[in-house]
């Protein structure tokens, strides 16, 4: 899943992507009446509203759909997407052949649905914690967000939550993975995009359909993240064209170092969250954390964006760096585990074997792969501002 909008990196994501469920599969019974029969027994009324909506916005995704054929040989079709078309499926058969992926018959079709993001994701997260609020389902199991096709809908589900006391954020997504449970088109939320950030979202979702670990969210969306990276970059070297991969990256520096920064705050908050004791002095030590953060993007801007992410310093509050974790606080440790295989087959089955283990063995593999948690790409540091060191906040270790 990528939640672009919410995690403006080439991530899709989900990607927060914009940082799912709909990002998740839903079981074959789908058909209408047993699923909604599903949700009604999973917990009544407004499980039963939730997932018929789910219901509905699939079926329109996939009625909406045609074969990449069809449209490339219509005559009104424009030649910039008959282009798109083509590379896209280029990307997807480069990842079959060569990747070990299996797209089944995902992006065999292509559906223009009339609006910027297929789904908006909720998510949430209590006001002295950075633990995601969870959500459970059948056969994907439990993720840290609620997607819905309709904005309004995920904005009146998000004030319920506000009023029970969470921090919120809602998330543009650009694409998901049914995981194999229906035949994913290609859809016009993103098939206009540049080719590397386009290569970067397909592998991406195919990974998915490799490896998904049953209510191991960050687990998932850290080895998506590290794949559609990775495998874009084998892409380009394919066709001779890894400078252009390269350029792509180095457009994102911007990102890169402010997403450092975030994740150096969210480090810091969970410290302060951590100290137990006086709830008011909590909240204090949360409200200088997060000024702090302010001032430093505010005195480096240049180096972090030049403005582009000004929305959101603004509205960043647990819930989104909780939804940021869950895309990057692995990926280092997918970073290292590629190194130590030695390439990108030996990397796949060593996360297959990840992916076997009980969840605790899991993260303890993880951590020794790579030590360091909250690096994000393990390669660019968080600017350096003195209102963040620990020093500044005396109640603060952790």
């Amino acid at each position: 899943m990528r939640t672009d909008t919410a995690i403006p990196s080439a991530m899709a994501r989900k990607r927060f992507d914009s940082v799912g469920p709909v990002s998740g599969a839903w079981s074959r019974l789908w058909r209408p009446g047993a699923l909604l029969a599903v949700s009604w027994l999973a917990g009544g009324c407004a499980a039963f509203q939730y997932y018929a909506q789910a219901a509905s916005g699939q079926l329109e995704v996939l009625r909406t759909s045609r074969p990449i054929e069809t449209v490339i040989a219509h005559p009104d079709t424009e030649a910039a997407l008959r282009d798109r078309l083509l590379v896209a499926e280029d990307i997807v058969g480069f990842a079959e052949s060569e990747l070990g992926l299996d797209a089944g018959k995902s992006y065999r079709r292509y559906a223009a649905i009339g609006r910027p993001f297929v789904v908006w994701n909720l998510f949430a997260a209590p006001p002295l914690s950075l633990d995601s609020r969870r959500w459970c389902y059948p056969f994907v199991g439990c993720v840290p967000y609620r997607g819905y096709f309709n904005r309004d809908a995920a904005l009146r589900a998000e004030a319920r939550l506000a009023r029970r006391g969470y921090e919120t954020y809602v998330a543009g997504v650009s694409a998901y993975s049914t995981l194999g449970w229906f035949d994913d088109p290609l859809l016009s939320t993103f098939i206009g995009w540049s080719e590397p950030r386009l290569a970067e979202l397909l592998l991406h979702e195919i990974s998915h359909q490799r490896v998904w670990v049953r209510d191991d969210a960050a687990f998932n969306e850290s080895f998506a993240m590290f794949a559609g990276e990775t495998g874009a970059r084998l892409w380009f070297r394919k066709i001779g064209r890894e400078g252009e991969f390269d350029a792509y990256l180095a457009s994102r520096q911007g990102w890169q170092r402010f997403r450092a920064l975030l994740l150096a705050t969210r480090a810091r908050l969970e410290s302060v969250y951590r100290q137990g004791g006086d709830e008011e002095l909590r909240y204090r030590e949360k409200a200088r954390v997060l000024e702090a953060f302010r001032h430093c993007y505010r005195k480096q801007k240049p180096s972090l964006g030049g403005g582009a992410f000004d929305a959101l310093v603004e509205v960043a509050n647990n819930a989104y760096l909780g939804a940021l974790g869950t895309y990057t606080d692995w990926y280092p440790a997918f970073a290292a585990l590629y190194r130590q295989a030695g390439g990108w087959t030996g990397f796949l089955d060593a996360v297959d074997a990840l992916a076997r283990l009980a969840p605790e063995e899991r993260k303890t593999a993880l951590r020794t792969a790579h030590p360091k948690r909250h690096a994000g790409d393990g390669e660019v540091d968080a600017p350096r501002c003195d209102v963040l060191e620990p020093e500044t906040f005396p109640g603060g270790a952790g």
